[in-house]
């Protein structure tokens, strides 16, 4: 278990080499050009101070936040020492949950004792056996889902609904019946909202009643971004306003949620 006792606890310092292939494998998996310079993201590879006591696999542990600060940039073939330390921990409710926040800050220093940088990350993980639909308010906002649908997905879709319908799989058809090519189903744009809801209620509620307009169609490509809000509860019931908009900021999809225990 995680608590505020764990403050200011810190590792052992740990010598660092910056190698070359290293950093080329690391810009390569970033998808950056490798030029010869660190990318300015490299130090969040630096996991190996093990602090006492902190136990960084805990299951739905998520990072949360990253603040990098540099006094220099990093060469190859800088040698380097760092600690890691726990800067401070603690509760709050989020998301229908009660979560524990930690708080990691990583500092390096030159071989002269000189500071080049510091690294703060926030990782954020659910205190056991205290989600529930009770810890959420009215004006409480659920979590954002983007959605950028594709042919593939779309034809996936449409294999699995049995609904061929050619506005959905060929162009030139969707432009002759008056659209501006092919969209996507409205029940797909739906279960992503689903898919929205799910990921935010997890297991301690479910979904008793989905009402949802689709305001505009939506195409391949298109960036979708879904996101709801609570407009009531009562003891047993929690009504959330959701809607759905494209890069536009253009409304496709407004409806309402109704979630129960």
């Amino acid at each position: 278990m995680i608590g505020k006792e764990l403050i200011g606890r810190e590792s052992e310092s740990v010598v660092l080499k910056i190698r070359l292939e290293e950093v080329r494998r690391f810009a390569e998996g970033i998808g950056i050009p490798f030029n010869g310079e660190v990318p300015v993201t490299y130090i969040g590879t630096l996991l190996h101070a093990d602090i006492p006591g902190l136990e960084l696999t805990n299951a739905g542990m998520i990072h949360g936040e990253q603040k990098i600060a540099y006094r220099r940039s990093l060469s190859v073939g800088d040698s380097l020492t760092y600690k890691r330390r726990i800067k401070d921990v603690h509760e709050r409710t989020s998301m229908l949950e009660k979560i524990m926040l930690v708080v990691l800050e990583t500092t390096g220093y030159d071989l002269t004792g000189e500071l080049v940088f510091s690294c703060s990350s926030t990782l954020i993980t659910p205190v056991k056996g205290n989600k529930c639909l009770n810890n959420y308010q009215v004006s409480d906002r659920g979590p954002i889902r983007e959605w950028e649908p594709n042919h593939v997905q779309i034809r996936q879709f449409a294999e699995a609904s049995g609904d061929f319908n050619p506005i959905y799989l060929d162009d030139t058809y969707a432009r002759q019946v008056g659209l501006e090519g092919m969209v996507a189903h409205g029940t797909l744009t739906m279960g992503q909202l689903e898919a929205m809801l799910t990921e935010w209620i997890g297991k301690t509620g479910r979904i008793s009643k989905l009402n949802v307009r689709f305001e505009q169609v939506v195409r391949p490509g298109d960036k979708i971004t879904f996101c709801g809000s609570i407009r009531l509860r009562t003891e047993k019931v929690i009504v959330c306003d959701i809607v759905a908009y494209n890069k536009k900021e253009e409304i496709v999809l407004s409806g309402l949620a109704h979630i129960v225990n």
